[in-house]
């Protein structure tokens, strides 16, 4: 017999992987662009709580991202010394500032989120 766990009427079990559960829990990807040169890179992300961020992708080769570069908003990935992802910046249209600010719940090198 499994275990079942309920949380806001979602139901999941032990078996299902961690990510099946994160796609019931947060279902909603977002997309944030910066434009480089003649390139537009395109993060893929899913809003965790906490203030807290999952990176899904990250690159350059995102045919949304170029498609729809001023629709969506802007975002940067802030990274440490060792180009380890460690922040997400949403900025506001007027490039102000950013309008949010999110701590990357599973930091990795900037270039290995494929």
């Amino acid at each position: 017999m499994r275990a079942k766990l309920v949380k806001e009427n979602i139901s999941f079990n032990r078996a299902e992987t961690e990510d099946a559960v994160k796609k019931k829990l947060f279902p909603k990807v977002l997309k944030a662009v910066k434009r480089l040169i003649n390139s537009v890179w395109t993060v893929e992300y899913r809003l965790l709580g906490d203030n807290k961020v999952e990176i899904l992708k990250f690159g350059r080769d995102d045919e949304e991202g170029y498609e729809r570069e001023h629709e969506l908003p802007k975002g940067d990935i802030t990274e440490d010394d060792d180009r380890i992802a460690r922040s997400l910046n949403i900025w506001s249209s007027d490039d102000l500032g950013p309008v949010h600010s999110y701590t990357i719940a599973n930091p990795k090198h900037i270039f290995s989120y494929r």
